[in-house]
């Protein structure tokens, strides 16, 4: 009985590590989202000088998941952290202000910073990951030899 309470614990820790991986990965992949729709922006204004309603249209389209778009606004959803939705925020809120050219140059400032977090975000998923692996294997086998005595 205890021996069976320690593999259910065990298994308990190796999915909460697991879950875990999992949510890091869906900020990761908001961010990877949030430079796709910045590319797809810059494209419509640089080919098509497309204004705000086009470009609203042509990215909601696109069927994100992490990207939500109502009332003519484009939004990030909840999956983002605060910092990241407060900057894509600040980006579209400044779509359609200025003319194709200053449009452009939003597009690739907003571009380049979010690459830089892509970036950082990939290096720390890939620490963070290891370090969840390497615990959760570590406590699952410090319960079962617990449980097995």
């Amino acid at each position: 009985m205890k021996f069976i309470l320690g593999v259910m614990l065990s298994l308990l820790i190796l999915v909460s590590g697991g879950m875990k991986a999992v949510e890091r990965k869906k900020n990761t992949s908001a961010v990877a989202e949030i430079l796709d729709c910045i590319s797809l922006i810059k494209t419509e204004v640089s080919y098509l000088s497309a204004d705000y309603e086009a470009i609203y249209q042509k990215s909601k389209s696109r069927n994100y998941k992490h990207i939500t778009f109502y009332d003519n606004k484009i939004k990030l959803n909840n999956y983002c952290n605060n910092e990241h939705s407060d900057l894509f925020n600040d980006f579209t809120s400044r779509l359609g202000t200025t003319d194709a050219e200053g449009q452009l140059y939003l597009c690739e400032e907003y571009r380049q910073r979010f690459e830089i977090i892509l970036k950082q975000r990939m290096e720390k998923d890939k620490e963070k990951l290891q370090v969840n692996t390497a615990l959760s294997v570590l406590g699952s086998v410090c319960v079962l030899i617990v449980f097995s005595w």
